[in-house]
């Protein structure tokens, strides 16, 4: 089942290629629907776990969470075609938080997270 799981995770060789292929991923898909995002800023966090939690921390060993941080004019069809995309995809993508201001200036903030697994570089 652990195998099954990490399937699921996003795959890069390095923590910088990992970052670039999640923002590629989310840009594409919010610029195939005709809007520009104003930012995507991705971010990476370490899991860790706890000394009672061996078996899991090993198995976590060289994961990563990463979170990107996206700002985009507020478009309900872009919107939800981004929330379906994300939620077909092959990899595990969370949407952690989602503030829509709405307004003369309406926008979305939101946040999505996903686990990377950095592989060995082919030799």
């Amino acid at each position: 089942m652990r195998f099954q799981l990490f399937e699921k995770f996003w795959v890069a060789e390095t923590a910088g290629l990992a970052e670039a292929s999640l923002e590629r991923w989310l840009r594409e898909r919010i610029e195939r629907q005709g809007l520009k995002p104003d930012s995507i800023r991705v971010q990476r966090t370490a899991l860790a776990g706890g000394r009672d939690e061996g078996t899991v921390q090993s198995a976590l060993e060289g994961t990563q969470r990463m979170t990107a941080k996206v700002i985009m004019p507020f478009e309900p069809d872009v919107l939800f075609q981004l929330m379906n995309d994300a939620a077909g995809s092959e990899r595990i993508l969370i949407i952690d938080r989602l503030l829509v201001r709405a307004g003369r200036n309406s926008l979305i903030e939101m946040d999505i997270s996903t686990f990377v697994r950095l592989s060995e570089p082919a030799r």
